[in-house]
């Protein structure tokens, strides 16, 4: 998360932390309510909830009552970047995949780079798919088939061992509205969905070239570090996809 994610991360613990569940306003509470929707209304009254910041790679905070912990993954804003790991990482990912093979490998580390050898000048994404249709289309093709691998790694799980896997995924909009939806739920969903539009398109995810930048233009930087060198995955409309993933469980 960057500063504004750590803003509303905090913000989200600042209301829910050592509050008593029948003192929450009503939004907070209701998804408190949807978190423990297992559990009958008796056995949340007087609760006391805690919630702390799991330091964690996609589970961004805890919430725990009566000892009982759920793990959320929180989105926010418009043209969501989910994920994001360096070039060398998921190269190496791939290649312990015995299903990818080594010019999959080799396409995923040109798309990535993309580097005109002749110019030196770097592609945008939709540059590269018009010069190098083959490789969109073989990178699109390879990783919609570990699709659901691809979701994990990139939403629930993350790329580190021992890792602590989102149970919900919260989409927040302001203190009083946002949309919450059991991962599982968005997980069978998104294995559903066609692929949109985008370069390297997977499902409802676009994979890209994080600080990808043109010969001539400053290299993007976020905390005084150069992006360039890794990758990104956005999904655009995190909000109203929660919102059509609910209303499937109705």
């Amino acid at each position: 998360m960057g500063v504004e994610g750590n803003r509303v991360k905090d913000c989200i613990i600042q209301t829910l932390n050592n509050s008593n569940y029948d003192q929450l306003d009503k939004h907070p509470k209701s998804i408190v309510r949807y978190i423990f929707s297992t559990k009958s209304e008796n056995w949340l009254h007087g609760t006391k909830i805690i919630c702390l910041d799991k330091g964690q790679e996609k589970p961004d905070i805890g919430i725990k009552i009566k000892g009982e912990e759920k793990l959320v993954s929180i989105k926010f804003g418009q043209g969501n970047s989910i994920h994001q790991e360096t070039i060398g990482k998921f190269s190496k990912y791939l290649l312990e995949k015995r299903s990818v093979s080594e010019q999959t490998i080799n396409n995923f580390i040109h798309f990535a780079t993309a580097i005109n050898p002749s110019s030196g000048q770097r592609y945008t994404a939709t540059q590269y798919k018009k010069k190098y249709p083959e490789v969109t289309s073989n990178l699109t093709i390879v990783f919609n088939k570990i699709r659901k691998e691809l979701i994990d790694r990139f939403l629930i799980s993350g790329v580190e061992t021992n890792k602590l896997k989102a149970d919900f995924l919260y989409y927040h909009i302001t203190s009083n509205h946002g949309h919450i939806a059991r991962m599982e739920y968005v997980l069978n969903w998104l294995l559903k969905q066609k692929n949109r539009n985008g370069a390297v398109p997977i499902g409802r995810f676009n994979f890209q070239a994080w600080g990808r930048a043109l010969k001539g233009q400053a290299l993007r930087k976020e905390g005084g570090t150069s992006n360039v060198g890794s990758i990104q995955i956005k999904w655009s409309d995190v909000g109203k996809d929660i919102l059509k993933i609910n209303n499937e469980q109705k």
